[in-house]
């Protein structure tokens, strides 16, 4: 059980692990998201990471894969700490499955299988451009939007925006999200403050399934 201890001591590590709110952040940074309604986001730290292992356990090695690459390149991860994930990475490729379930899923009295994990959404065609758009100019106001990004995304509409129109500033913030790769925190944050839009839960079920 080496490997899921070391592990779960490296995810207690981080800076990005003390408050709910930069727990979600990480999470929708990395594309794991869809698990939070299975996680204990206002519990202790160790509460927190075991559930977090657990439930990459039962999404199975790729997803284990998958994670741990994208954290690799998160900003929370300092220099320092690349080698050892690097190493995780070199021992994950060479487990079979036996010794993955072993590892992470028996040892733990075996999990509940998660939820799929959801593509990380990084490039917007066209025509889903337009739907996040779209979506976005129905469920907030100008004055919305802007309470949104700054405290969902904690950046300034203001110095994003080059326009007080609400489907123009919509525009520049999706164009922004593009480029910071903040189109799932953007997603996400719409969702926590207005879940209840049909519009954002439909644009949300045809991006990320």
């Amino acid at each position: 059980m080496g490997l899921r201890r070391d592990l779960c001591d490296l995810l207690m590590a981080l800076p990005g692990m003390d408050s709910p709110d930069e727990r979600k952040a990480l999470l929708s940074y990395l594309g794991f998201s869809n698990y939070g309604t299975l996680l204990d986001w206002q519990g202790s730290k160790f509460v927190f990471v075991d559930r977090l292992v657990s439930l990459l356990g039962g999404s199975g090695k790729d997803a284990m894969v998958q994670f741990i690459t994208a954290l690799r390149d998160a900003p929370q991860v300092g220099v320092s700490r690349k080698p050892a994930l690097d190493g995780f990475l070199t021992q994950l490729g060479a487990m079979d499955t036996q010794a993955f379930d072993k590892e992470f899923t028996l040892a733990n009295g075996g999990t509940e299988t998660p939820p799929a994990v959801r593509p990380k959404l990084v490039k917007l065609t066209g025509a889903q451009f337009g739907q996040l758009q779209n979506a976005l100019v129905a469920s907030f106001n100008l004055d919305g939007l802007r309470m949104m990004a700054r405290t969902q995304l904690e950046t300034n509409l203001d110095t994003i925006a080059s326009s007080s129109n609400l489907q123009v500033a919509v525009y520049d913030l999706i164009r922004w999200a593009e480029r910071t790769g903040a189109l799932d925190r953007l997603l996400d944050g719409a969702l926590a403050v207005n879940g209840a839009s049909p519009e954002l839960q439909a644009v949300d079920k045809a991006l990320r399934g």
